[in-house]
């Protein structure tokens, strides 16, 4: 097994486990200490003055705040045991935009602030389209279809539920914009037409036998092909991008952490064998439900960099690597239409000699310059019985997990005779168990990223000063909430059940308007 499989496809998710019933010592508190503090108290039916009172006395700090913006007379039922401060003033407030900062031993609790923009750069005009991608025979929703302006890097791609939206500058309103599905012929629409939250239905792609036959060839000289072509297909010199990012995790199918960020970025040219993307942080937002029953949590670490590593041709896994053939199975699948071409259908699965898990799945594969226009892989669910150790980087010796079973996608689109990644996306299930508990908990963690905008002139990375750190618990970052920016912007649209959950917790996040800016 290759060192790029044991060092980052086994660790795509890493997952924090930890437990509330555990007591941290706490000697010489450094600033921010006070909000990891642990807790424990119980009170019915009292205002939230009061609480703040309990609180102040137990963790010998003092609470501030606008009282405009909270009520203190406000009844308050609660109770938990060793909880952090900054998790019980969450589940209190309820409000993921408080902020919460220390000062001495003054917690001070504001709102998020707003960045200050640069009022020198004269704004551009935008104007925002969106709608929902459909079968034409069925009229069901196409998930993770590609939208994108005609020979041109501006783009995004439709969520689960099949719906989008997109940013896009008015001096572009005379272009066209295409939608790209597997197995579906491209549909090409004139911006200036477009009409309002509109249906696009997509043909399903026919290909005739004798084609088939025709094309047919070894799925093993067809990875080799398309291995050669990577320098031929794709662009070799860095450049900028701009993209969105969002994770999610769920416990027994209940949003407990839901985050997203716009980023700028730089891509490291095809030959940097030791340089990775430096990213810059634009803006971000996150909603977290933790209740005070729960016991157990997950956090995801180092979900944007896995979603880095998943660009399959920046960084080549085993099967698409020279040493593939001694590990995996490879098979004709099918072909199949995409971006109005024909492409081979690859499936891998490794050799049943080889005890570690790897990765099996199927690889898209254009016919003609075999570019590798996406992949769909994941862990053989019977390899993960005993694999907990692949996904987790901490837990407590009480608690066991047991990985169910992992999903990876990834996407490039054409665009001027080159090929440029689109979309990333990572999904882990599992099973944790504390002991002592009676009631198990099943976690489903996902992360995703899109790339929004390319810039093939600027190819400058970001100043070090600037860098976020990609390997973080991203989650856990301090973030500048800035609401009119949210409505401005090309992301992934949350589906249902993620509004859904917000809703019920009283915080939504903004829509984008449709209207031009």
């Amino acid at each position: 097994m290759s060192l790029l499989i044991r060092t980052v496809f086994l660790h795509l998710l890493y997952i924090q486990i930890f437990g509330y019933g555990i007591i941290f010592a706490q000697t010489n508190l450094e600033k921010d200490s006070f909000l990891e503090k642990s807790v424990t108290i119980s009170v019915q039916n009292i205002s939230l003055d009061q609480v703040f009172d309990q609180l102040s006395k137990q963790c010998n700090c003092y609470f501030t705040y606008d009282a405009s913006l909270i009520n203190g007379n406000q009844m308050v039922t609660f109770s938990c045991k060793d909880l952090h401060l900054k998790n019980v003033l969450d589940t209190l407030l309820q409000n993921p935009t408080f902020s919460y900062e220390v000062i001495n031993n003054q917690v001070v609790i504001h709102p998020l602030t707003i960045s200050a923009v640069n009022d020198s750069v004269e704004p551009l005009s935008y104007l925002f389209i969106s709608g929902t991608v459909r079968n034409s025979s069925n009229k069901e929703p196409l998930p993770f279809a590609s939208i994108a302006i005609k020979n041109n890097f501006i783009g995004s791609i439709s969520n689960e539920s099949g719906f989008f939206s997109l940013k896009i500058p008015t001096s572009m309103i005379n272009d066209t914009l295409v939608f790209s599905y597997l197995g579906f012929y491209n549909m090409e629409l004139p911006i200036r037409n477009f009409p309002k939250d509109c249906s696009i239905l997509l043909s399903e792609g026919q290909i005739s036998i004798q084609e088939v036959i025709v094309r047919s060839k070894d799925p093993a000289f067809i990875i080799r092909k398309a291995r050669e072509s990577i320098h031929s297909n794709y662009r070799n010199e860095g450049y900028n991008y701009e993209a969105f990012y969002r994770e999610a995790i769920k416990s027994n199918n209940r949003y407990s952490i839901y985050s997203e960020a716009l980023i700028v970025g730089h891509k490291p040219s095809l030959n940097a064998l030791i340089d990775s993307d430096k990213v810059q942080l634009e803006k971000a937002r996150k909603y977290t439900n933790i209740k005070q029953t729960d016991t157990l949590m997950v956090k995801l670490r180092g979900g944007m960099e896995a979603c880095f590593q998943l660009d399959v041709v920046s960084h080549i896994p085993d099967f698409l690597s020279v040493d593939g053939e001694k590990m995996y199975f490879y098979h004709l699948n099918d072909i199949m239409v995409w971006f109005d071409e024909l492409v081979y259908v690859v499936g891998f699965k490794q050799r049943s000699d080889i005890s570690e898990p790897m990765l099996e799945g199927q690889v898209f594969i254009n016919t003609t310059n075999y570019a590798v226009l996406g992949a769909e892989f994941y862990f053989a669910p019977e390899k993960l019985r005993q694999s907990d150790k692949l996904f987790v980087i901490r837990k407590s010796m009480q608690t066991k997990v047991k990985p169910l079973n992992t999903k990876y996608f990834v996407r490039y689109i054409p665009i001027n005779n080159k090929y440029y990644i689109q979309y990333v996306r990572g999904e882990l299930n599992l099973h944790v168990k504390k002991s002592r508990q009676l009631f198990n908990r099943n976690f489903s963690t996902m992360m995703e990223m899109v790339y929004t905008g390319i810039d093939t002139l600027n190819s400058e990375k970001p100043l070090k000063k600037d860098l976020f750190q990609t390997h973080t618990i991203f989650s856990d970052s301090k973030y500048v909430y800035d609401d009119d920016f949210w409505k401005q912007q090309s992301i992934i649209q949350p589906e249902d059940d993620i509004l859904e959950a917000l809703k019920k917790s009283g915080f939504q996040l903004q829509q984008q308007s449709t209207s031009d800016e």
